[in-house]
């Protein structure tokens, strides 16, 4: 499911034009394309940062201007994250840190769960990102599939018709 995301991930920012990737976009609530994939690539960044003490916290992400405004800076990015995420091996226990850093809360989780979230986390923002380019970028198609789901994209194949 993470190669599936990774291609599409790609294939926006190869596509998307420079100036289209940081251009705000009123139905995105001004939000631009690339501050949506630099907040999915921060995630996973996050993610794999934490493996050196165990301890996960999303919310102190560094928010890098570049990848929201640099597409080639942001692919650079993807691949390394693709790389570093393909040489993972085994289960690991994490701490999820959120909350004031005075006074976090702490939950335990796993390296697989966190995974898991990062991707659900990714699709809904390619799902926006889609809303966007659709209304804003006719001159990009975006692939089937693109910001769906995998368990709503096999509901949709194996449906049973109406009648």
């Amino acid at each position: 499911m993470q190669q599936q995301l990774f291609k599409q991930l790609t294939f926006l920012l190869s596509t998307v034009r420079s100036e289209d990737f940081h251009c705000p976009l009123p139905i995105l609530s001004g939000a631009t394309i690339g501050q949506h994939i630099r907040h999915v690539l921060e995630f996973y960044q996050c993610l794999l940062q934490s493996l050196t003490d165990g301890q996960v916290c999303y919310d102190h992400r560094p928010r890098d201007p570049r990848l929201e405004t640099d597409r080639a800076f942001a692919l650079s990015q993807l691949h390394q994250l693709q790389a570093s995420l393909t040489d993972l091996e085994g289960e690991r226990h994490l701490s999820l840190l959120t909350g004031p850093p005075e006074h976090p809360l702490r939950v335990m989780t796993s390296l697989d769960r966190e995974l898991l979230y990062c991707l659900e986390h990714a699709i809904h923002h390619l799902a926006l990102v889609k809303i966007g380019v659709i209304q804003a970028l006719p001159y990009l198609t975006l692939p089937e599939g693109f910001g769906i789901a995998p368990a709503t994209l096999h509901y949709r194949a194996h449906k049973p018709l109406a009648s």
